[in-house]
């Protein structure tokens, strides 16, 4: 077994050497050295927050961010910095109230979810029926709906990684359109998140439109737990919603974008991202001004670099992404058939320690795999091959589209005590955490952009599936 072993990691070492020149190694030491005593990602984030704020999609503050990371970019010494505009359905939050009117009388901590149309001025009254999860709500019939407000009372425990947000993610985004299919009047439910605070968890939902839109609201988690409460006591409860919410069409974000152009002319593209848009409950500091900074403090690093870069390193900072990645599709429309983008990774789970690298497939055994293991190890991140990386919101139709993405995944578990709320602020990013992540997406970006060429081929082979 040991001579298995053995021969195992001299392929791998024979792979890594095939991929990296001593320059392109060098390089990358010296990046990392660099981003072990540094600030610049923490200090651009606090900068993001101080002077743009919340930066709810299409409003003049996240244009105000985008022209911000626009003069950055540019301070930064990036190539090509522009902005994109793009139309996409805005949103305008309003006011929001949630009471218990029958048999008790209390006002439940709540709030609209995002996209949500409101009620009409008067509001609505109707009795609750509770469903412990969505796929119990799908199976009711429009008898046991029809008329009443739907409660989903689906809990989300907490996890290392993302996986347990994505599973519970439905009840957000789906359970409006399924009640609204039998005829309930609106749906009240649990915050997707971890925490205990009386704050609501906001987030996008979704309507069809064959089915009559109803409002949707997210109670902060001890709320819905009291609902739960006067339920089972009481048999019946009475709730009276209010919301102003509104739906803008044609409203205006924008994707901001710069370049690192390597020393020879290519089309090859190693694409980083983060987003620039926020929600407005909270200052966005953790979703996703801390992925803005560290992006910038990475351009700046790479930047420093250029010469052993055998691609161009991109860096996007996409706009309206909580509003379902509109800034995403936007970008492919404008950019897919100009550049052929060779790899792709997202910043976006906050400042946790990151403990893991996930690959464009289970089954990658490319150089490349060998080299970011071997590169990244060291900076406490293992390669895992538990899934095929998801890449984040923004990156979803360039994968679609065969793009090799890879996930770079910090500690989430206290990620969703904060996601969506109103906590999320600068005092929940840790500034050591941003160094280490700055340290590993330099030497990601290093390392995709100046592999050899024959490497570059055989990770999109193995990516897609398919020999190009």
């Amino acid at each position: 077994m040991g001579v298995v072993l053995l021969l195992a990691q001299t392929a791998a070492a024979s792979r890594a050497e095939r991929c990296v020149t001593p320059r392109l190694t060098a390089a990358v030491q010296e990046a990392q050295k660099r981003a072990a005593v540094e600030d610049r990602a923490y200090e651009w984030t606090e900068r993001l927050v101080i002077e743009c704020g919340p930066r709810l999609a299409g409003t003049a503050a996240e244009q105000h961010a985008a022209e911000w990371a626009m003069t950055e970019m540019g301070d930064a010494g990036l190539a090509n910095v522009r902005a994109q505009p793009f139309a996409f359905m805005g949103w305008t939050r309003g006011e929001a109230r949630v009471d218990v009117v029958a048999p008790f009388q209390q006002t439940l901590s709540a709030a609209a979810l995002g996209g949500s149309v409101g009620t009409p001025s008067e509001g609505i009254e109707a009795s609750v029926v509770r469903f412990p999860d969505v796929a119990t709500l799908e199976q009711a019939t429009t008898a046991d709906v029809a008329g009443h407000i739907v409660f989903i009372d689906q809990r989300m425990s907490r996890a290392r990684d993302r996986s347990n947000y994505v599973s519970a993610r439905p009840v957000r985004s789906d359970a409006p359109v399924i009640a609204a299919r039998k005829h309930a009047v609106a749906v009240v439910i649990r915050s997707l998140g971890t925490d205990t605070n009386r704050l609501p968890h906001v987030g996008m939902t979704r309507y069809a439109p064959d089915v009559t839109s109803i409002p949707a609201f997210a109670l902060s988690i001890p709320d819905a737990d009291l609902l739960a409460l006067m339920q089972a006591r009481a048999g019946s409860v009475t709730l009276r919603l209010y919301s102003s919410a509104r739906q803008q069409p044609q409203s205006t974000s924008r994707n901001v974008m710069g370049d690192i152009m390597a020393p020879v002319h290519t089309r090859e593209v190693v694409l980083l991202a983060a987003h620039v848009d926020s929600w407005d409950v909270g200052s966005g500091a953790v979703d996703d001004a801390s992925g803005v900074g560290v992006m910038l403090a990475v351009a700046g690093i790479v930047r420093a670099h250029r010469d052993v870069l055998r691609r161009n390193v991109r860096f996007v900072l996409y706009g309206a992404e909580e509003f379902g990645g509109a800034g995403a599709q936007a970008y492919v429309d404008a950019h897919v058939a100009t550049s052929k983008h060779v790899a792709a990774i997202e910043e976006d789970l906050g400042s946790g320690r990151l403990w893991r690298l996930q690959l464009p497939r289970r089954d990658d055994a490319s150089g490349v795999a060998d080299v970011l293991e071997r590169t990244l190890t060291p900076l406490g991140i293992e390669l895992s091959r538990d899934y095929a990386a998801f890449g984040g919101t923004d990156l979803e139709p360039l994968r679609a589209l065969g793009v090799p993405v890879y996930d770079l995944d910090p500690d989430a578990s206290s990620y969703f005590d904060v996601h969506h709320t109103a906590n999320d602020t600068l005092t929940q990013v840790s500034a050591e955490g941003l160094r280490q992540h700055v340290s590993a997406f330099a030497s990601f970006a290093l390392l995709l952009a100046g592999v050899s060429d024959e490497c570059l081929s055989e990770l999109v082979s193995v990516a897609t599936g398919s020999m190009h």
